[in-house]
């Protein structure tokens, strides 16, 4: 289970099963299937409300 994510507005599935969530705050975080969370990012403008995975790798 995610802890401590400030009002998620976006969410895409990687392959491995992962997610990747936006934040109105401006944070993106992957949350892996083991329920690790790592911070890829803080100071994002504008969330990403249509986030999509469009890789492996990918998520615009």
């Amino acid at each position: 289970m995610a802890q401590g994510l400030s009002t998620p507005v976006g969410v895409t599935q990687l392959p491995d099963n992962s997610l990747v969530v936006s934040q109105y705050s401006g944070r993106l975080t992957l949350i892996q299937h083991n329920g690790k969370q790592t911070e890829l990012g803080a100071d994002f403008k504008r969330p990403g409300v249509g986030i999509v995975t469009i890789a492996p790798n990918v998520v615009p």
